[in-house]
């Protein structure tokens, strides 16, 4: 028979009485001591050092060595049933550092003889303490291994030995290295002080509650992180809060307010720990809640879908009594399926059971589960019908399945009145039913409002009816944690490692989206550039309601429907009605008809609070009545587009006017002001700086001193080509009789001659000499003003104030 080494116990080693080590003398006692324990590990044995004598320079060098099974010391304990490994076992030796080998240690037994048994597999070692540890390079893959969420010790036990195969450990050693590990981080602290002063320290918004009868003992804390609050700049629109439970030792309920993004996945706001589910614990976590909006610069939400907690619910309303709530529809269905099993009346059943409180899935048969799956496929938005009707009277068997088709229209149809007459009918239909008429109408139609889509279509929800992406939040969560006797401080670690990967994967996900495009989109010049800037999910939507548009316009097309606005209003995507005219003028869809909310890319920046807020207005008055109360006010004057004046303003004594303060002032803009007069050429319609006047160059102008000559340097061969013109005897207007009354003043300057420095002068000198060169380039070259303002090394541009002095060396005439 093969011998079986599984179920026979090993066979006991019979021990060396003296070890071998072959490298003595040692350099150290530890060395020394690793050399014995490293021989005794392969023979199931282990030494430790039991007291040392004889120090020089105060290092021992008398070491007194003896086996791990020796003396076992009495217990100290007092609750714990403990247990020991001793066995008296008499085996020792001695350890020696002489000074005949330097200091160097050597070893020799006293006594050889073991009383215990020697095995040496694993199982038996991890019974020598000595030989169970862990290497620096082990510690470290542990911590790494640890900080992981969602990674238990076993798990890390099994990777160890694994990769570790000689190392000698249990899976006490791993929990008791992490246990160490963690109370060094806390540095002190209990787990609660150390989140509270990591929040201070990483910045992140949170709030506490301390206890009316202890003020340090804690019964709430509220909190957000960074990434949460980016996440909710983007999409406030739309929050879910539902509760969670066994997350901490404490059996706090964990409070999670979590949103949906455009890419269908969902993101963690804000969460909180109250040390009850009544009114109260949920006001102050929605007070907080909305604390933190005000400092974030948000607007409320649209809307908040919840389950039918009604504490939470009368929170809401206190803290948020504007926006409305929507009740979790799948939580809706699933009541009204149990109580419709519950409730439904059979002939010849004797009993129905009228109470209404839940009960447990497992009631339910394979009938009400299709029932409710069936139920739970029209809470997707993907697959929910866009049309429903009724049953026509008497078309259909008087069953449950029946009353469900009834419920469903109900739930789904987008009318009110169709809500109304399916309501009649279920009364009608089902006579017997009568106390599941009175289920309904005690329990879930006071609430229709909040869950049936003839109303909930009119409020933006993006097609967000269920709290399912929260509780997918819970379980995530949960995914993370170890057990549900966490600390704060672990619970901490855990959420902003489950924010890590969550931000990760929107990144990734919002990158796909944009940077890939699916195949049915390629080409369709509909969406234009859209395909790329919405996302997915709002690109399908709309593309479904093109192709209602198109088949209406079909030969045997279904026309639409008179629009009443609720699919964008419900979706914020445009709606078959708006696309129609669109792509009957081949007209491509733009980013701005759809609702930011779809968008994958947008800036934060431009949405900022701070960028809404206007300047401080001008200060009309400091003291007495403010500007333009009084019974005599006039109408604000106009603001000034000038620079201000830094000049002191008057004191109120001194711009006072006792007559104007007794009888009202006059109106400014009916007073008619007399025509300007200028007073160098004396002429109603302009001043002496206006250019119509005719004598506002006068000065740079003298008169000839004799008819027919200049006078002047301008006369002299000196003046170059521009002194052509003012040269020679006097013709034409400027050669008028000398005898003209002198009281008439000349109204034409061009009948005097241009004196040498003025800017007529200068200008024709100027002229005449880039003539010249103009006519000096070759043919076909360049020549404009710039280029012979570069030849002549002058100045390309000047200043608009100049003076006689400045002109011509600015334009090289001087």
């Amino acid at each position: 028979m093969a011998e079986n080494t599984l179920l026979e116990p090993p066979v006991p080693r019979a021990p060396l009485g003296q070890p071998f080590l072959p490298d003595q003398p040692y350099e150290s006692i530890d060395n020394l001591m690793g050399a014995l324990n490293a021989w005794g590990k392969d023979r199931g044995l282990g030494f430790v050092k039991k007291k040392s004598a004889n120090k020089v320079n105060g290092l021992p060098t008398y070491v007194e060595v003896v086996c791990d099974r020796g003396r076992a010391r009495e217990s100290q304990a007092t609750v714990r049933k403990t247990s020991t490994a001793k066995t008296g076992c008499q085996w020792s030796g001695v350890a020696k550092a002489l000074a005949i080998n330097q200091r160097r240690w050597t070893f020799e037994i006293k006594h050889a003889e073991h009383n215990h048994q020697a095995v040496g597999d694993r199982a038996a070692l991890t019974t020598h303490l000595v030989h169970r540890g862990f290497s620096n390079a082990m510690k470290v893959e542990i911590s790494d291994l640890s900080s992981t969420p969602g990674i238990r010790p076993r798990e890390i036990n099994t990777s160890m030995k694994a990769k570790y195969p000689e190392a000698i450990f249990t899976l006490r050693d791993i929990n008791n290295y992490r246990t160490r590990e963690k109370r060094i981080s806390l540095n002190g602290y209990t787990a609660t002080q150390a989140v509270l002063k990591e929040f201070r320290e990483l910045g992140i918004r949170h709030s506490v509650r301390m206890a009316d009868d202890d003020p340090e003992r804690i019964t709430g804390l509220f909190w957000i992180y960074p990434w949460s609050e980016m996440m909710w700049r983007r999409f406030y629109w739309v929050l879910q809060m539902d509760n969670t439970y066994k997350t901490n030792k404490f059996k706090m309920p964990l409070f999670q307010v979590t949103g949906v993004t455009n890419v269908t996945s969902n993101f963690n706001i804000a969460f909180g720990l109250v040390d009850n589910e009544r009114e109260d614990g949920f006001s102050w976590l929605i007070q907080q809640l909305d604390v933190f909006r005000i400092e974030l610069g948000l607007p409320e939400p649209e809307v908040v879908i919840t389950d039918a907690e009604k504490a939470l619910r009368n929170a809401l309303q206190a803290t948020f009594p504007d926006v409305p709530q929507l009740l979790c529809l799948f939580h809706i269905n699933i009541n009204v399926v149990f109580n419709f099993k519950r409730k439904w009346y059979e002939p010849g059943k004797t009993s129905i059971n009228t109470k209404d409180e839940a009960v447990d899935e497992p009631l339910l048969d394979e009938t009400d589960q299709k029932q409710l799956d069936w139920l739970k496929a029209f809470t997707n938005p993907e697959t929910a019908p866009t049309t429903m009707s009724l049953p026509a009277p008497g078309e259909f068997p008087v069953t449950r399945a029946s009353l469900y088709l009834f419920w469903r229209f109900m739930v789904y149809t987008d009318s009110q009145d169709e809500f109304e007459t399916a309501w009649t009918r279920l009364k009608t239909e089902f006579p017997e039913q009568k106390t599941i008429h009175g289920y309904l109408e005690d329990h879930i139609l006071p609430s229709k409002q909040q869950w049936s889509n003839a109303w909930t279509s009119q409020i933006t929800s993006f097609g967000q009816r269920t709290t399912s992406p929260t509780e997918a939040s819970h379980r995530e969560l949960k995914s993370y944690l170890v057990n549900g006797n966490s600390d704060l401080y672990k619970l901490h670690q855990v959420i902003s490692q489950m924010l890590i990967h969550k931000a990760d994967s929107f990144e990734e996900a919002i990158a796909k989206q944009r940077d890939r495009q699916r195949f049915e989109f390629i080409g369709q010049a509909w969406l234009g550039t859209t395909a790329r800037e919405v996302a997915l999910k709002g690109i399908q939507k709309t593309n479904h309601q093109k192709r209602l548009a198109i088949a209406s316009n079909l030969k045997d097309g279904k026309p639409l429907r008179p629009c009443t606005g609720s699919f964008r209003r419900k979706w914020g995507l445009p709606c078959a009605h708006e696309l129609e005219p669109k792509l009957a003028a081949n007209e491509a869809l733009m980013k701005d008809d759809f609702h930011r909310f779809w968008w994958l890319e947008r800036s934060l920046d431009q949405e900022d609070p701070l960028l809404r807020l206007k300047d401080p207005a001008v200060v009309t008055s400091l003291k007495g009545r403010p500007a333009g109360t009084g019974p005599f006010a006039t109408p604000k004057p106009a603001v000034s587009s000038t620079r201000p004046s830094l000049r002191r303003s008057q004191s109120h004594w001194e711009g006072e006017d006792l007559t104007e303060v007794e009888r009202p002032p006059a109106k400014r803009q009916n007073v008619i002001r007399a025509p300007s007069t200028c007073t160098k050429c004396h002429t109603v319609g302009h001043t002496r700086t206006s250019k119509k006047c005719p004598l506002r160059y006068s000065e740079l102008l003298v008169p000839n001193s004799t008819p027919g000559t200049t006078s002047g340097p301008a006369s002299g061969p000196a003046s170059g080509p521009a002194s052509g013109p003012a040269s020679g005897p006097a013709s034409g207007p400027a050669s008028g009789p000398a005898s003209e009354p002198a009281s008439e003043p000349a109204s034409e300057p061009a009948s005097e001659t241009a004196r040498y420095d003025s800017p007529q002068a200068i200008y024709q000198r100027y002229t005449a000499a880039r003539s010249v060169w103009y006519a000096a380039q070759p043919r076909g070259s360049i020549r404009t003003n710039q280029q012979y303002r570069k030849a002549m090394g002058l100045p390309l541009r000047y200043g608009k104030v100049l003076n006689r002095a400045t002109i011509g060396v600015l334009i090289g005439c001087r």
